[in-house]
């Protein structure tokens, strides 16, 4: 494997972590609500989109 399809690969997957972070621990109570349905929206991007890097 390319080195540059697995630093692609980990930047995407550190965006990914950074988002769930940053709406999971929001002190406002409603953007935790989001949480999980950001959760939902990273399977289809996990299996859509990380395959095909």
């Amino acid at each position: 494997v390319p080195q540059r399809k697995i630093h692609y690969f980990t930047f995407l997957q550190m965006m990914q972590l950074l988002v769930l972070c940053t709406f999971g621990m929001y002190p406002i109570p409603y953007m935790k609500m989001i949480f999980p349905l950001l959760m939902i929206l990273l399977i289809p991007i996990r299996n859509n989109v990380l395959p095909h890097i």
